[in-house]
């Protein structure tokens, strides 16, 4: 993904420049959501069976397969990804990707097997429960009887915590700022938007890590039900997010290969039982 990435915005730089322009940054946000959507819609073909023109990252590949496997139990219940989109696209950049998504989803006929949410106003717009009605009908029905078998009104959605088992893509736009919480089957945190020209403030990287930390579950059961989330990174912040595991006393795992060839990093922040916070 990262050398597809390179090529498009050199590209784009290039037919900027034929017309006396530059690529403005927020361009060059749109250009990386694009081929992240890109990304997930061949994982997307992969995990519906097909086969992809451009095979998807292998860490993609393995979010989309973990996302979809809800179908496949008795009471559907699945895991969360969330995506932060750069500040530079904008709330359009967070909207473009998500209707991407959908379009993916719906072109290897997987509605239904997870909901699309862009938080940027979506608590105040009730755009949660839209979105969920509209992507997984029935489901907040469910989402209630999960919590109460004998719920005869479906579940209201107003907080993250709310969206617990769902299995669904919640795309951040500056949102879930530090003091929200995430239900315990938040699964991939995908960053990978972020932090790509530079990641100079290690303090920065590390507030947006520290929404992905959580203590470890007590029993084996939850361990096995709830894996702590894997953090995806670019290349430029998963440089700064060893240090920073390192001396957080935490664990941060990957596969250098991969890194090097897509420009990420795929592994998981494991912080000790006894910390609930990035600080120690």
């Amino acid at each position: 993904m990262a050398d597809a990435l390179a090529a498009r915005v050199e590209r784009e730089k290039r037919e900027a420049a034929g017309h006396g322009e530059c690529l403005a940054s927020n361009s060059r946000a749109r250009c990386r959501v694009q081929e992240l959507a890109a990304d997930y819609g061949a994982a997307l073909v992969a995990a519906g069976g097909g086969k992809p023109a451009t095979p998807p990252s292998p860490a993609t590949r393995q979010l989309v397969e973990d996302l979809c496997s809800g179908v496949r139990r008795s009471d559907r219940t699945g895991c969360m990804v969330i995506i932060r989109t750069p500040i530079e696209a904008g709330i359009k950049g967070a909207r473009m990707l998500a209707r991407q998504l959908r379009k993916a989803r719906r072109a290897v006929e997987l509605d239904g097997t997870f909901a699309v949410i862009v938080d940027v106003d979506a608590r105040v717009a009730e755009s949660f429960n839209e979105a969920i009605d509209r992507d997984m009908p029935g489901s907040r029905m469910a989402m209630a009887r999960w919590r109460d078998p004998a719920a005869t009104e479906p579940l209201r959605v107003t907080l993250y915590t709310d969206l617990a088992d769902l299995p669904c893509i919640l795309i951040l736009c500056e949102k879930g700022k530090m003091g929200d919480s995430f239900p315990a089957s938040f699964r991939y945190y995908d960053l990978r938007l972020r932090y790509t020209a530079q990641c100079g403030s290690r303090a920065a990287l590390e507030q947006d890590l520290g929404r992905a930390c959580r203590y470890r579950p007590a029993s084996e059961y939850e361990r096995r039900r709830y894996p702590l989330p894997t953090i995806m990174l670019s290349r430029e912040a998963a440089e700064v997010g060893v240090y920073s595991a390192a001396y957080l006393g935490g664990e941060a795992g990957g596969d250098e290969e991969e890194c090097g060839r897509l420009g990420i990093g795929f592994g998981v922040l494991d912080m000790p039982r006894q910390r609930s916070s990035l600080w120690p």
